[in-house]
């Protein structure tokens, strides 16, 4: 009994911490969903709010203008003077203004008649000339914005560019204030979240503090003084966190010229542990213009490895053992370190090689000047008396609002001081006379915070610069610093040496890339004394013509062009090339090491007619079936365009918590494989959006895709050239690139990116799936690049994006009239080249050029 009595205590005890526990959530759900309700009472208001200044500016506008005689029916409506809609006559938030046209008119002037020292009787007046279209048929993209139902008006320039001032100015303040509450609203979610997170994770005793958050006050005229940048704000040097009670805060040296805000980490918080925000912007400040010099940036001494190293790269650079290099090779290699040769700093540098006259192109630079100029750093300059710092969102906006109120004269009275607000890629606003920092300087920097803000996601040129920026801490500090930040932030528990960073972790500064960066340099300058292009260079090495480089075909490619290279460096050139990590490089990232340019100063530019032909690799068992196609079969191939009928579902949105619906479909085409041999098939070309959660077929929109057909053959016997000349002039994908994934919940999501065979052909669409491996190249086809033309963007629209879901930040776009879709990781348009079809019916022979061996 009293085992028994004891079990049953214990079962109520479990019970009465269930419920409290569910009783916790409940609270949460009921305080998230009220949330939620005043967020979209909140866009309801923003939402009249915008509706009121369209209202005020439409009407402020009218009440000014004048009509022009157009359409007598509508312009009886405009005049009508009911007291309906204000006196208008018709709801003026149904129409939106176009400016069309400006023109001066001399008129009559009393007073200029009167005065007899002016000649004339007449002054010029400037008039602006607007339509008012319907909203719904009113275009950007139209010079006058609606060729029908509209109004037209004139007004004088002077009240018309009031008017639209006034109204960009309302636009600004709603925008200020929309910032003000996106980031209260962004604080309170957070706020929530750790609440949430302290329910869910009962076990884990780690606890972020929020005492002693509040701003932190400072004078502007602080920014004019160097000593008291210093004081106000500390090196970044000194930032650490802590992670457990009893352990050292870590911390590593950076550049002198990064500090941090203490509103953005207070020193002080360091006794207890601290949610970190991210980085967003950042202040570039210059306490006197002036008083700024140009500094080499300190860099250190070769090691014996390293200079071993060097050597290595350099004799191998050395292809002809004359001991040195010439200027043409030169130059390529100090490209490839990252030396700017442009501008008129660069022909400076340049001349300084050789003695300050202009460069002989004749003469060899021996070992020991290049180990000198690398070591010495020349190249690399930096500002003193300039200051990065990494500000909160609430001291930016202050400071926002201050350079508004000093927009076109000096921040500081009686200063040259120039500051500049910005995040690490893009300019917000800048003071009077501001001008940027050079190159090196702004990307050590940037890369430098980016890092400290835990980002993972670097170019090489910012790992170059990045390194130089840590040269001073060991590479396990790195890593363990970057680890321990990282976990007071919200971001996913990854190793960070599986990504872009992973050299940081293990090279100590960029000598231990020279060896790499003038083997790329030295395979630039080889392409371009044989003309080759980088294009021409990969179309060669790839043997198995699958739009894919392995470490064979590499190998192999530079050995043909003349290039003996170890194998540890091929590995190592793949290895930093290949950014999507599937072990092969493509034609992109091939072209971004070793592509180039012709310039007017280079001379050793040599002749190329075309794409060479290579001593095909033999493999065990390797049997290449080639087919001929005869000219009258190709000249018989018809292209048209046809509307999809029939589409599969493969994904649709619901309950991905994103406030808009989307889904997408697969199309159903006719194939080749069936009992009867048909001359003519539909092709797939990629994946298609529905409207909500609609079939496409259900919506006005047509779905586009094309239809093949031999004219030469028929219906009942068919065609047995059709599947050769589909997979010549339109075939299958090399393989498909991941490009986001949408993997919270149930409801998971892949956006995959086709990539062509190789340059010749493009993939006029994307495709979609719901599992984590890549589609089947067969489900779709790509088409040659001789039968479409660049896009112009204005078919390219966004459908679905992930606006209130958890993860990863991706969109859904539509990218041509065929209405096929494009992925892309983030929501701002497709930055890739789009394309569309040359026409609706054509054969193949009007835009291909078909070779002798076909």
């Amino acid at each position: 009994m009293k085992f028994l009595s004891s079990a049953i205590m214990a079962l109520l005890a479990i019970s009465e911490a269930e419920a409290k526990l569910k009783a916790k959530k409940f609270s949460s759900r009921t305080s998230r969903n009220l949330k939620e309700f005043e967020m979209a009472m909140s866009r309801s208001k923003k939402m009249q709010n915008a509706r009121d200044m369209k209202r005020t500016l439409n009407a402020s506008i009218l009440s000014k203008a004048r009509p022009v005689s157009n359409d007598p029916e509508f312009m009886r409506r405009l005049v009508n003077d009911d007291d309906l809609y204000g006196g208008f006559g018709f709801d003026i938030l149904d129409y939106s203004i176009k400016y069309t046209d400006c023109a001066a008119v001399d008129v009559w002037n009393d007073e200029v008649a009167e005065n007899e020292d002016y000649d004339g009787v007449t002054v010029r007046q400037r008039f602006a000339m607007f339509r008012l279209c319907p909203t719904d048929s009113c275009s950007n993209n139209r010079q006058y914005g609606c060729s029908s139902s509209f109004g037209e008006y004139v007004v004088e320039l002077e009240q018309f560019l009031e008017t639209m001032l006034e109204n960009v100015e309302q636009k600004k303040e709603a925008y200020c204030e929309l910032c003000r509450e996106c980031f209260e609203e962004e604080e309170e979610e957070e706020e929530e979240e750790e609440e949430e997170e302290e329910v869910m994770d009962a076990a884990v005793k780690k606890k972020y503090s929020r005492e002693d958050e509040y701003p932190i006050p400072w004078p502007l005229s602080s920014l004019g003084d160097s000593q008291r940048i210093e004081k106000t704000f500390y090196r970044a040097s000194h930032f650490t966190v802590k992670n457990h009670i009893f352990s050292m805060g870590l911390n590593m040296k950076f550049p002198k010229y990064i500090l941090i805000s203490k509103n953005y980490y207070n020193p002080s918080w360091v006794k207890t542990h601290r949610r970190l925000k991210n980085i967003i912007v950042l202040l570039d400040v210059a306490p006197s213009k002036a008083a700024m010099q140009d500094l080499i940036d300190p860099g250190k001494a070769f090691t014996k490895s390293q200079e071993k190293s060097l050597r290595k790269a350099f004799d191998f650079a050395d292809a002809d053992s004359s001991g040195g290099l010439r200027f043409g090779e030169l130059k390529e290699v100090l490209k490839a370190v990252d030396v700017d040769l442009e501008g008129e700093e660069g022909k400076k540098f340049t001349e300084s090689l050789f003695g300050g006259a202009p460069p002989d192109v004749k003469r060899i630079v021996k070992f020991d000047e290049i180990k000198n100029l690398l070591s010495r750093r020349t190249y690399f300059k930096i500002q003193q008396g300039r200051y990065y710092i990494a500000l909160s969102l609430f001291e930016a906006e202050c400071l926002r609002a201050a350079m508004h109120m000093k927009s076109g004269f000096p921040f500081i009275s009686d200063k040259d001081a120039i500051l500049s607000l910005r995040t690490p890629s893009l300019s917000i606003d800048s003071s009077y006379q501001y001008e940027a920092a050079g190159p090196f300087q702004d990307l050590t920097a940037t890369s430098t915070l980016r890092f400290i803000d835990n980002q993972d996601n670097f170019r090489p040129d910012e790992i170059s610069t990045l390194l130089r920026g840590l040269q001073d801490n060991e590479c396990k500090l790195r890593k363990k610093f970057f680890v321990e930040v990282r976990s007071n932030r919200r971001r996913k528990n990854k190793d960070p040496s599986q990504t872009t960073l992973a050299k940081v972790f293990v090279t100590a500064d960029e000598h231990y890339l020279l060896q790499y960066k003038i083997a790329t340099g030295k395979v630039k300058a080889l392409l371009k004394s044989q003309g080759m292009y980088a294009r021409d260079a990969f179309a060669a090495f790839d043997f198995d013509r699958d739009g894919l480089l392995n470490f064979e075909e590499l190998r192999s490619g530079l050995d043909w062009i003349g290039l003996k290279m170890s194998p540890i460096l091929i590995k190592e050139i793949i290895v930093t090339l290949d950014k999507d990590k599937d072990g092969y490089i493509n034609l992109e990232e091939f072209k971004e090491a070793v592509g180039w340019e012709e310039d007017s100063e280079d001379v050793a530019v040599g002749q190329y007619t075309g794409v060479p032909v290579m001593p095909r690799m033999i493999n065990a068992g390797d049997k290449e079936v080639v087919v001929k196609i005869p000219h009258e079969v190709l000249a018989a191939i018809k292209i048209k365009v046809k509307k999809v009928g029939k589409f599969n579902n493969v994904w649709n949105s619901q309950g991905s918590m994103s406030r808009v619906k989307g889904s997408i479909w697969d199309p159903v085409t006719d194939g080749i494989d069936r009992a009867l041999r048909q001359n003519k098939v539909m092709v797939s070309l990629g994946h298609y959006a529905g409207t909500n959660f609609d079939n496409p077929s259900r919506d006005s929109r047509d779905r586009l895709t094309i239809e093949v057909t031999d004219t030469k053959g028929n219906w009942v016997g068919g065609s047995s050239w059709l599947v050769h000349v589909l997979n010549k002039y339109m075939p299958h994908p090399a393989r498909f690139r991941l490009l986001w994934s949408q993997t919270q919940g149930n409801n998971h999501f892949y956006a995959w990116e086709p990539v062509p065979p190789s340059d010749k052909f493009v993939a006029l669409g994307m495709v979609g799936t719901t599992k984590k491996d890549p589609p089947k190249t067969s489900c779709m086809r790509c088409v040659s690049i001789d039968i479409v033309y660049q896009s112009d963007g204005k078919s390219t629209k966004r459908i679905w994006n992930t606006q209130g879901t958890v993860g990863k930040q991706g969109s859904i776009w539509n990218i041509n009239k065929f209405g096929l879709v494009g992925f892309v990781a983030g929501h701002d348009p497709p930055r890739q080249t789009l394309y569309e079809l040359r026409g609706e019916r054509f054969f193949l022979k009007d835009f291909v050029k078909f070779d002798k061996t076909n």
